[in-house]
């Protein structure tokens, strides 16, 4: 089932990754969307690198607010990817020449943050941001290459011991987010090779769970106690 899933999961991203829609297919993406895009306006500006890019899904998101776009990763997962370098050594890039530093649900999976860190301020101009985000709650994924979860107070030290200032740390989704996760992407992954019934159980999911569910962690401050995932703006 698990290959099933991946392939599936695989196709939904390939069709929808460069869309809005991509990010309601779970009350864990959909909370993480919404607290990651309230803040590009105030923070992502001249040269960004998105490290760890992945499917690329953040160019989207990223490209309406920057002058100029650089994707970096591991691998090619996507043919599009600009850089294939590691975020713990960075070595294709050089010192004090960009803006803007974003990167989503990439620390964990690395064996040294620090390093990474360490090399975010490297790269980052003076006044420089970096937009990190990571999982508080998680199941595991990618195995073996799934290292660590976070808190508010790990960020904070990882970030401010390698000199960064941190401007914002945000708690996003809470932990009826986390729970119901895998029942909507099983809900919708099921269905997708099926046209039209996909988009059928793609908006029943996305109004019967993702937004009831989305609602109660925060009217319960569920996100409060037990965040899902947590967002680091901070400065050079």
């Amino acid at each position: 089932m698990v290959p099933y899933f991946t392939k599936q999961r695989n196709k939904f991203a390939n069709a929808c990754g460069h869309l809005d829609v991509y990010w309601k297919i779970s009350p864990l993406t959909y909370t993480n969307f919404n607290g990651i895009k309230s803040e590009l306006p105030k923070y992502i500006k001249g040269r960004v690198l998105d490290a760890g890019a992945g499917d690329l899904t953040a160019k989207p998101l990223l490209t309406r607010f920057c002058e100029s776009y650089f994707s970096l990763d591991i691998e090619k997962r996507n043919v599009d990817v600009d850089i294939v370098d590691d975020i713990q050594t960075l070595s294709t890039i050089i010192d004090n020449s960009i803006d803007t530093v974003y990167s989503s649900q990439v620390l964990e999976h690395i064996p040294t943050p620090w390093n990474a860190v360490k090399q975010i301020y490297r790269v980052l101009r003076k006044d420089g941001i970096a937009m990190v985000t990571v999982p508080h709650l998680s199941a595991l994924h990618e195995e073996p290459y799934d290292f660590y979860r976070y808190t508010p107070y790990s960020l904070d030290y990882l970030f401010s011991n390698e000199g960064f200032q941190v401007i914002k740390i945000k708690k996003m989704g809470g932990l009826l987010s986390f729970v119901f996760h895998p029942i909507s992407m099983f809900l919708v992954l099921i269905f997708w090779p099926i046209p039209v019934i996909r988009w059928v159980m793609f908006y029943a999911n996305f109004f019967l769970i993702v937004l009831p569910i989305v609602y109660i962690d925060k009217v319960l401050r569920l996100d409060k106690r037990f965040p899902a995932n947590i967002l680091i703006v901070a400065k050079k």
